[in-house]
């Protein structure tokens, strides 16, 4: 057996989508012949039947902690979601493209265990992203605040009239506007 770069790695699948389980178990076992311990999101665990094998589950929020890659099986809303979670951890992520159109989830399920075969043996080039950490603020109080991966927008929603902002960056004013919103991106 082959030295394996990750030895403990987490899957999460869009849990909405059934035939992504297959996927998912498929994966899991090729994983686990390698000699990875695998850990499944407890939110994309897969219903308990007489065939399906035990793999721990792990609250979504706990696999940063212990996992050294996560693979997410779904679209790029399942990576982003999961990137948020997980952005403290700054633990690589790996997209399986169960969707229709992936930006972020780039692997195709056809070379799904041959791409994650090469992932192990240290064969691939790592990406770094940005992400921006964006605030909302009225009267000197957080209203709320969230990771972003991609971009943030921000808009005036069902509100009729044009909205008032400030944009800092850093903490530094940069300009106020007035418009129907505003797309800050990565």
């Amino acid at each position: 057996m082959t030295k394996n770069l990750f030895s403990v790695i987490g899957l999460v699948a869009r849990h909405s989508k059934p035939h992504i389980i297959e996927s998912l178990l498929t994966l899991a076992a090729h994983l686990t012949q390698r000699g990875v311990r695998v850990l499944i999101d407890a939110e994309s665990m897969p219903p308990a039947g007489d065939n399906t094998p035990a793999y721990p589950a792990v609250e979504r929020e706990d696999l940063g902690k212990l996992a050294d890659l996560v693979i997410v099986l779904g679209g790029d809303g399942t990576m982003l979601s999961i990137a948020r979670v997980l952005a403290a951890y700054r633990v690589p992520l790996v997209g399986i493209n169960q969707g229709r159109l992936g930006f972020m989830t780039d692997i195709p399920l056809h070379e799904m265990l041959g791409a994650i075969d090469q992932i192990l043996e240290g064969q691939f080039v790592p990406e770094e992203r940005i992400l921006l950490q964006a605030s909302v603020i009225r009267e000197e109080a957080e209203i709320t605040s969230a990771l972003a991966l991609n971009d943030v927008v921000i808009s005036r929603g069902a509100l009729g009239s044009m909205i008032e902002f400030e944009v800092f960056v850093d903490n530094q004013f940069v300009y106020s506007q007035r418009s129907d919103g505003l797309i800050i991106s990565t």
